[in-house]
């Protein structure tokens, strides 16, 4: 008989009210339901894990960036190359730019970020879609081992995170961290000429720390 059935909705914890022509159409639509949630479940937990694996490199989600980091890395090492000819005549004497720009690009790339227009604006250099701020800085290191600071002229203007990027001398990414300005601000320090903050053993430690990429680990 044709009508009105209740019968309890798989997954969403409610009853509903669905008009059917039989029992058979209950179970199907009941079926059919349950089937769609197990998939949205499965799906999701898919995302999850992938989103939540982000400290390995070779992520899929990451794929499309990859293959740009690599593409980047040809550039960079003609880059390298030049300099190295231009340091031996003795016309070159640092290496300090172009890791900054890298580490921007490259975490905007990994972040989905919006690059600041200005290159040079204070407080912050990305943002993300929900308006967060990020301070992007990068460090030549040895190895993530190395200890080394992550510095600024001043901690007055106050972004959401800092994110700090770790890159080889010939520009090979190994790892960055995420950490909260209030993090930075306490665990910092100011001297004359600028605000330091330090990496080293005992900041590595600290629960606020995030490490968002950390080598193939």
């Amino acid at each position: 008989m044709r009508g009105l059935l209740a019968f309890s909705s798989v997954g969403i914890g409610s009853t509903s009210l669905v008009k059917v022509g039989s029992s058979a159409q209950v179970f199907f639509v009941a079926t059919k339901h349950k089937k769609m949630n197990n998939y949205k479940k499965s799906t999701l937990a898919k995302q999850n894990n992938q989103r939540s694996d982000v400290k390995n490199l070779n992520n899929p989600v990451y794929k499309t960036t990859n293959v740009k980091i690599k593409k980047a890395n040809v550039f960079i090492q003609k880059i390298l190359s030049s300099k190295q000819g231009l340091r031996r005549l003795g016309i070159l004497r640092s290496n300090r730019y172009i890791q900054g720009d890298y580490a921007e690009w490259l975490i905007a790339e990994l972040l989905n970020l919006k690059v600041a227009p200005n290159a040079v604006q204070e407080g912050y250099d990305a943002e993300d879609a929900s308006g967060k701020t990020y301070q992007i800085k990068g460090r030549i290191v040895e190895n993530l081992s190395s200890i080394t600071s992550f510095d600024f002229k001043h901690i007055n203007y106050e972004f959401d995170f800092l994110i700090c990027v770790f890159i080889s001398d010939d520009f090979k990414f190994l790892g960055a961290l995420k950490i909260p300005y209030k993090t930075v601000k306490a665990l910092g320090n100011q001297n004359k000429k600028s605000f330091r903050f330090r990496w080293n053993k005992k900041i590595s430690t600290n629960k606020s720390v995030e490490k968002l990429f950390w080598g193939n680990q």
